[in-house]
This record gives C-alpha cells, sequence and structure tokens, in this order.
C-alpha cells in the first residue's frame, strides 16, 4: 500500500487524479439530475487532492 501512495504523489499520479476528477465531472453533468450532481462533486475530491500533493491512501495507511 505505501509503494501505491508513493506512486500517487508522483506527478503522473497525481496528473492522473486530476484526469479523473475531470471524468468523474464530465460523467456526471452527462448523467445530469441529482445522481449527475453527486457524481461531479466527487469528482472534485480527486482533483482537490490531485492539485495539492496529498494522497487519501495517506491517511489510511499506517506509518512506519
Amino acid at each position: 500500500m505505501q509503494a501505491l501512495s508513493e506512486f500517487m504523489n508522483q506527478p503522473i499520479g497525481r496528473g492522473a487524479r486530476v484526469i479523473l476528477g475531470v471524468l468523474l465531472i464530465g460523467i456526471g453533468i452527462a448523467v445530469g439530475g441529482a445522481g449527475g450532481v453527486l457524481i461531479s462533486v466527487v469528482g472534485l475530491g480527486p482533483i482537490a487532492l490531485g492539485t495539492s500533493g496529498r494522497c487519501i491512501l495517506e491517511l489510511i495507511t499506517p506509518r512506519r
């Protein structure tokens, strides 16, 4: 799990999270309605974490 967290903090992992967030927002817009809004709001998470350089795996992985 630590290796995945390290990968996600590299530039390619951060970029992948931003792309995932943009895709989720696009899907949410395409779906529309309350479900689409929910998907779009969830898409903001990967964008925020990717641009800030933080990984959610850091919060759930035990430190050594």
